[in-house]
């Protein structure tokens, strides 16, 4: 059988030009609550000069800090977060070609539940006489269930009422007559399956 040969030749021009540098935010969506701390890492595929800002355009919150761990990585980090700290963080690398590009992440801020009750403790009013207390959220939070309770009782006593009010920002306990069995302490609680619960407390007192 007769050979064959086989020349290929390689045409230069038709070479696969370089990947175009990539950078990348981990994670690229953070929740964190008010008053902790979290970081951000922006991750380049080649080594740059990075620059953090906040929004875009505006410079960063105060309580930001950035280092830069490698010519690779950048991490930011926010310390005892607020309200202030929810937005877009934005990483840019500047490589040594003059290319540029941009990632960003967005950090959600969750505020800490607040509660108060709108009354004094301990709290006398007389035998005989009607008495409504208001509890309501101290907090922007959207999502939370307020409820009374009655400390070291499985229920709150029978001639309780509870209505809710303001967009179920507040909870109203009353009494058409007060009595002296109703005296004792009770507990406004706010709960969410987002923050941490939170409380506070009245004591009632019938004289």
């Amino acid at each position: 059988m007769a050979s064959v040969d086989v020349h290929l030749q390689v045409n230069a021009s038709s070479s696969i030009p370089p990947l175009l540098p990539t950078i990348s935010i981990v994670p690229g969506v953070l929740s964190i609550a008010e008053g902790l701390s979290a970081n951000l890492t922006c991750n380049s595929s080649q080594p740059a000069q990075f620059v953090w800002s906040f929004n875009a355009v505006a410079p960063l919150p105060g309580n930001v800090e950035v280092q830069n761990v490698t010519s690779r990585v950048s991490v930011l980090r926010v310390v005892s977060a607020g309200l202030t700290n929810a937005g877009s963080y934005y990483c840019k690398a500047l490589f040594a070609d003059g290319q540029a590009t941009t990632a960003y992440a967005d950090l959600i801020f969750i505020e800490t539940l607040k509660v108060k009750i709108q009354s004094v403790s301990p709290l006398t009013v007389s035998n005989g006489t009607a008495l409504s207390v208001v509890c309501f959220l101290d907090c922007s939070c959207g999502g939370a269930h307020l409820s009374w309770s009655r400390a070291g009782y499985q229920a709150l006593p029978s001639s309780a009422a509870v209505t809710l009010g303001n967009s179920g920002r507040s909870l109203t306990l009353s009494f058409p007559v007060a009595t002296t069995d109703i005296g004792g302490e009770y507990i406004c609680m706010a709960s969410s399956n987002i923050q941490p619960p939170a409380s506070n407390t009245l004591l009632l007192q019938v004289s």
